[in-house]
């Protein structure tokens, strides 16, 4: 939880406002634990690309293993299950 929220704030800088996702995108695997924010950072010309962030972490034994994903809303929405899926096969090396 303590990582999730620095990381967070860290990631205001260069994704702007993070708030926390009204309804998930991706049902995190089994195990894992985190949060889902969306972003909405605007580029040079004033275009808006609405961004999922996912920020999530596993205790693997005595490790702990944290992640954040930076997807587009538009990917996160269509590829829920492929999403799950990398996050499931993240492991300690």
């Amino acid at each position: 939880a303590m990582w999730i929220a620095e990381a967070g704030r860290s990631a205001k800088g260069e994704l702007g406002e993070l708030t926390t996702a009204r309804e998930a995108s991706v049902t995190l695997p089994d195990g894992w634990e985190g949060t889902e924010l969306e972003a909405a950072p605007e580029d040079a010309m004033g275009y808006r690309q609405h961004m999922r962030v996912i920020m999530c972490g596993r205790a693997f034994g005595d490790m702990v293993v944290v992640m954040a994903i930076q997807v587009p809303e538009t990917v996160a929405n269509a590829a829920p299950e492929f999403l799950a899926a990398v996050i499931a096969s993240i492991g300690p090396a």
